[in-house]
């Protein structure tokens, strides 16, 4: 293991050209994510160069300059950015220098390619040489029959300057230009060619400008769009993955997006501390469990789902894995939760126990007599059962305690270990 992650290291510290995606990576509004200014000032240190790459087209590069000074007090220059904007300008100016262009998009958007000399419209006339979607705050209808008509009436050429469903913003998300366009494409069956991240056109912008190799290139982005529910067309997984997320959030107190879909990133810490013994599906609620009972640090990274292509076939049995799911997270439940689990099962044991109960002694104090004995007796034996499972929780759960203690002495160990092979290394 540890001459994997010496590999790693040495890897990553011959890395000299970092390409960061901003919302969502670095920052989210103008609040930078906490070790985001030392990673860069360590980029700088070494002899690198960061880029900063975003589908918002309503910026521009110096606008971003500004944003990064006033909000994150960093300082940056104007050639550090790719935008979507500044990429689909060097686009239409390659292929469209004199060419009429409509365009959906914010005032500042517009204004930005009439200003470096292309032909602008919002008018949808006849003579359009092509058609530009953007991201637009300034969103009208009157914008979108505009678009819409100009979709069905020319031949021009479709463009989007990214395909972002949504955009990041302080309370959530809003509408992104690919849902924008996705919008357009429904009313008119006319689909986009985008032009902005992930096409590779940006990569190779920024290795150009650089002077970099792709081997000393790292991408460091998320795609901060969710979906899953619109995207799979098994509504039965999809109630499956909202019932395991609700099941386990409200029986663990933690707030987990998802569970069954996506990528997993495990610490060193985690994978040497990560007991398997799920052999199916059951794995992915077994591996949050464990993180969420020992209080380990659990980011959410929402990644953009595409349904399975047709005539495919999953391997997931809907009914038969969604049961052994469901119970593998009772079972976990049980396991590092004894007390509240084993206190569930004596409130219902007790309870069924009173419902029957009542009516006999109804009866018994009316008539003095008790005409159901045989219930009676399995009503008795009910609440001593729920006796019992009250007194098996609590035991079990100052075992629990102990494991949880335990755990943290191996945990204690796992980092030492992770600390003297980055000593070992020079680190």
């Amino acid at each position: 293991m540890n001459a994997e992650m010496n590999a790693d290291l040495n890897r990553l510290r011959r890395k000299k050209l970092f390409l960061f995606d901003i919302d969502g990576t670095l920052a989210l509004g103008d609040t930078l994510y906490e070790g985001s200014a030392e990673l860069l000032a360590h980029i700088d240190a070494v002899g690198g160069r960061a880029y900063y790459i975003t589908n918002n087209s309503t910026r521009s590069g110096q606008d971003y300059v500004e944003r990064f000074r006033r909000a994150f007090r960093l300082e940056t220059t104007e050639d550090q950015f790719i935008t979507s904007g500044y990429m689909t300008l060097r686009f239409l100016q390659e292929h469209f220098p004199q060419g009429k262009i409509f365009v959906l998009g914010t005032a500042s958007f517009t204004a930005e390619l009439e200003k470096n000399g292309l032909r602008v419209t919002e008018t949808a006339d006849g003579d359009i040489d092509c058609i530009v979607a953007a991201y637009d705050s300034e969103l009208t209808y009157e914008k979108l029959i505009q678009a819409c008509r100009a979709l069905s009436t020319t031949d021009a050429p479709f463009y989007g300057t990214n395909p972002d469903l949504c955009c990041p913003i302080d309370f959530g998300f809003v509408p992104d230009c690919g849902a924008i366009c996705n919008m357009l494409t429904d009313a008119t069956g006319r689909k986009p060619v985008y032009l902005g991240k992930p096409s590779a056109s940006v990569v190779e912008l920024c290795l150009s400008l650089s002077g970099f190799s792709r081997e000393e290139t790292l991408v460091v982005g998320d795609r901060l769009s969710s979906t899953y529910f619109t995207e799979n067309k098994r509504p039965f997984h999809n109630f499956g993955n909202s019932l395991m997320r609700t099941g386990i959030n409200g029986l663990f107190h933690t707030d987990i997006k998802d569970i069954m879909t996506g990528y997993r990133a495990f610490s060193y810490e985690f994978v040497k501390t990560f007991p398997v013994f799920s052999k199916g599906f059951e794995i992915e609620t077994e591996m949050t469990i464990h993180a969420v009972n020992y209080n380990m640090q659990v980011e959410n990274v929402v990644v953009e789902y595409r349904d399975r292509p047709e005539g495919s076939q999953s391997k997931l049995n809907t009914y038969s894995d969604g049961l052994r799911v469901i119970r593998k997270m009772l079972q976990l439940y049980r396991n590092y939760r004894p007390a509240r689990f084993f206190g569930a099962v004596c409130l219902l044991l007790v309870a069924a126990a009173l419902l029957f109960m009542l009516p006999i002694f109804r009866e018994y104090f009316a008539t003095g007599l008790v005409p159901r004995f045989p219930t009676l007796i399995v009503c008795g034996f009910m609440v001593l059962a729920g006796i019992q499972s009250f007194f098996a929780g609590m035991i079990l759960e100052v075992l629990a305690a102990k494991d949880r203690r335990d755990f943290e002495y191996r945990l204690a160990r796992v980092c030492a270990e992770k600390r003297g092979a980055l000593d070992g290394d020079g680190r």
